[in-house]
């Protein structure tokens, strides 16, 4: 922890790559021994033609090396160059970062928060500050303007001139692709109310593709329902529709909505959170309808899983 804590500090940020054998084997060792990795030229297995080859290669390794053959794979991306794999061994992390074809090799259950709270004194738990909250606060008037037909604008869109960009697009025809912590099914204006007011037309898809669960082989996704609320603020400031209930207005407020809920809060630590945004951006990725794709999570140093 005060490696990467004093890195962080040193340089503004932490890298695996840039780490040793023994540190990358150790965080590997903590996170329940599943490490992620890329490998070919391309993230992308289309553009790859030996893509299997070179997993095969990568998976034989890993057998040489932990010397067995059983429960090694934990998962296997179908459209990227990626691999969730158990390793329990050093020996397998010197010999894997020397293959030219590996990309990287990272620790994929590494729960930075829960080691800094045990190992540590000076971060707060990810629940802590996730971002969560459905807590609700009345505004103040001089913070809002009404709009027809009877929508608040908060006083951010005077300054960014969105309403008058209103006159050039509402969003409509756009779909938007948002991963987050889900939408919460109480909110009728992210529901039935979808369309209400000058908003009409359009759709709105809740989709959830979150583990609930510290075990990393778990499987069975938990649903689309936001526990968070982070999800659902940031789906109503994209796209709120601009209603006649006296409720804040989204951005676009006619266009359509993909929602995914990638994890539970907004501090992706630990293996199902980094798996859970992985799948949304693929199947966003894959979705031709989407034009534009918003994910207001993220982790306090850098991680890849593509």
């Amino acid at each position: 922890m005060k490696k990467i804590n004093g890195t962080i500090k040193t340089k503004g940020r932490f890298s695996w790559k840039e780490s040793s054998d023994h540190f990358v084997w150790s965080a590997i060792f903590q996170g329940n021994h599943i490490a992620s990795i890329g490998f070919g030229s391309s993230f992308d297995r289309n553009l790859d033609s030996n893509n299997k080859t070179i997993e095969a290669e990568i998976l034989k390794v890993i057998e040489q090396y932990e010397g067995k053959t059983e429960r090694i794979l934990l998962s296997s991306d179908q459209y990227l160059n990626q691999i969730d794999v158990v390793i329990e061994k050093q020996e397998t992390v010197i010999a894997l970062r020397k293959m030219k074809n590996i990309r990287y090799l990272e620790p994929a259950d590494y729960h930075y928060f829960e080691n800094e709270r045990k190992y540590g004194t000076t971060a707060k738990s990810s629940s802590s500050s996730s971002g969560c909250g459905f807590e609700s606060t009345a505004l103040n008037a001089s913070d809002y303007t009404t709009v027809t037909p009877n929508a608040k604008a908060p006083w951010s869109f005077a300054k960014h001139d969105i309403i008058n960009a209103w006159n050039y697009s509402t969003g409509a025809g756009v779909t938007i692709g948002v991963i987050d912590s889900g939408v919460s099914p109480e909110q009728t204006l992210l529901g039935s109310s979808f369309n209400n007011g000058l908003s009409s037309g359009r759709t709105i898809s809740k989709n959830g593709v979150y583990v609930d669960s510290v075990w990393p082989w778990s499987t069975g996704y938990d649903g689309s329902a936001d526990q968070c609320g982070h999800g659902t603020s940031m789906a109503s400031a994209m796209a709120a529709p601009r209603n006649n209930l006296g409720q804040p207005v989204g951005v676009a407020y006619n266009a359509n909505l993909v929602t995914y809920r990638a994890a539970s809060n907004v501090v992706l630590d630990g293996y199902h959170e980094q798996n859970g945004v992985k799948i949304a951006f693929t199947e966003l990725g894959n979705n031709t309808s989407v034009k534009i794709i918003s994910m207001s999570m993220g982790h306090i140093f850098f991680c890849r899983k593509n």
